[in-house]
């Protein structure tokens, strides 16, 4: 719709002025100067004074510049532009009694209606400093064909050779700031999670696709987030409507964590301090955030203005672009400035648009060049009239004498020459559509340093390093030292194991090995008893330690950062948790298998109908293999402490033990833990229908079943809940799968053992036969008589 419409508005200039742009065949360039001296507000428009020196009227200072440049092409003066001493054979001359010099004021039109109300169309046109008067002029620069270089235009589309082709910048481009930033952030370390706030208008839109493409091609992670502000005195804004606020968009870039915040700001003067007054009560000025400014130099004027404002850039970065003048005093652009006489103040006080008592009028005096900082602006309108001048030179000249706009054009875009802000040249291999933008390696780039109320420049990357920076002083960051906000990005929620989870989880842990003790004294001080030594109570010593190092197992899981422990003290909870949950789990099933075979031998010992002879030492086999793989996973590849992110946009995570190799080797081991298993509930079922003599294999089955169940059904939807939780749901339900396989050992074998040996102690027991319903029966007790052990193997 924009393009639509300044392709409309060239074409309606194109009508009205039937003469397009050209150098005369006498040589002489006539050019429109386009420079602010106020804003749309009435406000007069300053430079940024050298090292934080007031500025003057920034409109004057550029006038002043491009008429010394004029002079200097016109006298063929080498003293800032080499290439002009060998340029004795061009009769082109830039006629500065007849340049116009024409008030750029945003967003009026005033620079179209000056050029239509002239008899002719300029040889070419120089400046602006403004993105809506830009696009506008190119749109008629597009029409006349004339060569509009401009100065300092944000909009990319003023530039762009599909619609703008006659248009080019000697003032890099957005993607070449870009480009200065995402170089300047490596160079700090700053090299992943920058967050880009950008006002959400066209040329903020722009920023964010430049940026963002550029962090791309170096592998920075980045987040974007828009906002919007009110406009004073105006009614449009493209993207505002139903945007966020400087507010929320800060908002959101904490929820991220990020800490490094590039600012691209398009209406300074609202969004400035709004951004200021949201990161005061978002308490994000507290030093533990980097800012960098996205070419808003006009920053640095504004430093003293509210104390908000201070304390957010404290400790900030502005990569720029500057000259040699500003690092260097002895630069020629700046020695050649200070030269200056009363031809050229007269020349400029003439020239000047402001009429006396208007606001923006300065009048020069004899020694204004002696006593007035230029400025960077200033030397980028040098380079600007200097192209004109240098492209009409090297330009083919027309049959009829004259050069064209369009010849003029192609030869300023093939120029390549030293001037004042060092080597210009057009063209990039970045973007295929930037042939008329100045390409980044031709600029000296700066940062700058900004301290509270002052700022200096800490880091240069001079033209042709291909963005290297070299430091030039010390860069001090918002807490005063030198050492920059740590880490990159703020951690998200931890999740921890808190510690009412974590008493819980001792408590359970004391209460089982405090019961599983108290069956170890129970059975040791029975132990000369008839009725408990029959049953060799040293399988159930052992299953009950089996049960203690297992249990033990789950206070590795209660541990984390939150409690205080380090990461190398996690490491060791890592490696000790598997050894005591497997070792002990094994022990249980080698002892509970053993006290089972034993009962196999002494209800089938003149007739064995199924040879498991070998199970006995396959279940020893198994045992050693459990403590064979447990050591090759220590050696090989020990589990170690580590953090996941579970959640990128809040950067929330959850600490975890893990390995390279965890899956196989914890598969290996359920394999060994299965078969035990298994076999047991075999063994048991092959002597159930003696219940007569073994009735605790109800028991063991209905364990068994319970623990098969945990391992082969619980563990895996575990594993699963743990990829997709936001919290550390495996480790809560790993703590109680091991707990309830050692509790339901305790409870579903231990303890109806020990009840049973105390009804045998009282006498409570009867026999009965197969289907009846009676008492129990004792594993170790008398042994029966041969008619009953016939009956029940047939």
């Amino acid at each position: 719709m924009k393009r639509s419409a300044l392709l409309f508005c060239a074409a309606i200039y194109e009508c009205l002025h039937s003469v397009t742009g050209l150098v005369g065949k006498s040589g002489i360039c006539s050019i429109n100067v386009f420079t602010p001296f106020t804003n749309d507000r009435g406000d007069v428009v300053e430079s940024i004074g050298q090292f934080g020196q007031e500025g003057t009227v920034l409109g004057f200072l550029q006038m002043a510049s491009a008429l010394m440049a004029a002079k200097h092409f016109n006298a063929r003066d080498p003293s800032v532009v080499p290439r002009l001493a060998n340029m004795g054979d061009c009769n082109v001359t830039v006629d500065i009694s007849n340049t116009s010099v024409i008030n750029t004021v945003p967003p009026s039109q005033i620079s179209s209606q000056k050029l239509y109300q002239s008899d002719q169309w300029p040889c070419a046109g120089v400046g602006p400093a403004s993105s809506v008067v830009g696009m506008t002029l190119s749109a008629v620069a597009q029409a006349a064909q004339f060569p509009l270089v401009i100065t300092r235009v944000y909009n990319l589309r003023s530039i762009e050779n599909s619609t703008s082709s006659f248009s080019c910048s000697v003032y890099p481009d957005l993607i070449s700031y870009a480009e200065a930033i995402a170089s300047f952030l490596l160079y700090k370390a700053r090299s992943n999670y920058v967050a880009l706030i950008y006002e959400r208008t066209d040329v903020g839109i722009q920023r964010l696709q430049a940026l963002g493409a550029i962090f791309d091609k170096k592998g920075i992670e980045w987040f974007a987030k828009g906002y919007s502000v009110e406009i004073q005195n105006s009614s449009f804004h493209p993207y505002g409507a139903g945007s966020e606020a400087p507010l929320q968009a800060l908002e959101a870039v904490k929820r991220t964590g990020y800490r490094t915040i590039v600012i691209a700001m398009e209406n300074v003067e609202q969004s400035f301090q709004e951004i200021a007054v949201a990161a005061e009560q978002l308490e994000m000025d507290n030093g533990d955030y980097f800012y960098m400014w996205y070419d808003q130099s006009v920053l640095i004027s504004n430093l003293l203005e509210n104390n908000n404002r201070t304390k957010l850039v404290n400790g900030s970065a502005l990569v720029f672009p500057f000259s040699g003048f500003l690092w260097n005093d002895t630069s020629s652009f700046e020695t050649s400035w200070k030269e200056q006489g009363q031809d050229l103040v007269d020349a400029v006080n003439a020239a000047n648009p402001i009429g006396l008592g208007e606001t923006g009028y300065i009048f020069a005096e004899s020694d204004f060049f002696q006593n007035v900082e230029p400025g960077f602006e200033s030397s980028v309108m040098y380079d600007a009239v200097m192209s004109v001048g240098l492209g009409a030179c090297d330009a083919a000249i027309d049959a009829d004498g004259t050069i064209s706009g369009a010849r003029h054009q192609q030869s300023i875009l093939d120029l390549s020459f030293m001037g004042a802000t060092g080597l210009v040249r057009f063209g990039s291999e970045f973007y295929n559509k930037r042939q008329n933008a100045r390409l980044t390696e031709t600029v000296t780039w700066g940062a700058v340093n900004l301290n509270g109320e002052s700022w200096n420049i800490s880091d240069v990357s001079y033209a042709g390093w291909n963005l290297t920076w070299l430091e030039v002083a010390p860069f001090r960051y918002a807490d005063g030292t030198l050492d920059p906000p740590l880490p990159l990005r703020a951690p998200g929620k931890q999740n921890y194991i808190s510690t009412d989870l974590r008493v819980v989880g001792l408590i359970i842990i004391s209460i089982t090995i405090l019961g599983t003790i108290a069956s170890m004294l129970w059975l040791f001080i029975h132990r000369r008893e008839s009725f408990v030594a029959s049953a060799k109570p040293v399988f159930h010593q052992i299953i009950c330690f089996g049960i203690i190092v297992e249990v033990s197992s789950v206070a590795c899981l209660l541990y984390d950062e939150g409690a205080g422990w380090s990461e190398k003290s996690l490491d060791s909870l890592c490696v000790a948790h598997p050894w005591f949950s497997f070792a002990g789990l094994s022990m249980q099933y080698t002892a509970l298998f053993a006290k089972l075979w034993r009962v196999h031998e002494f209800l089938f010992v003149k007739k064995r109908k199924i040879e498991i002879k070998h199970l006995a030492g396959g279940m020893a086999v198994l045992q050693l293999l459990i403590l064979i793989v447990l050591s090759i996973f220590t050696g090989i590849d020990p589990p170690g402490w580590k953090r996941r992110v579970v959640d990128n946009e809040l950067n929330d995570s959850v600490g975890y033990c893990t390995s390279n190799n965890l899956p196989w080797f914890m598969t290996a081991l359920l394999l060994i833990v299965f078969i035990q298993m298994t076999l047991t509930a075999i063994t048991t079922l092959m002597i159930r229908k003696a219940d007569e003599f073994f009735p605790e294999t109800w028991w063991i089955l209905l364990m068994v079943a319970a623990q098969l169940e945990a391992v082969l059904v619980a563990v895996p939807v575990i594993l699963i809940l743990e990829e997709q939780a936001a919290v550390g749901v495996g480790r809560v339900g790993f703590f109680l799968v091991i707990w309830l396989i050692a509790a339901s050992t305790l409870g579903l074998f231990i303890i109806p053992t020990i009840l049973a040996f105390r009804r045998a102690k009282s006498g409570n027991v009867q026999r009965r036969k197969r289907g009846e319903v009676g008492g129990v029966r004792v594993t170790g007790l008398a042994r029966p008589d041969t008619d009953v052990a016939l009956k029940v193997r047939s």
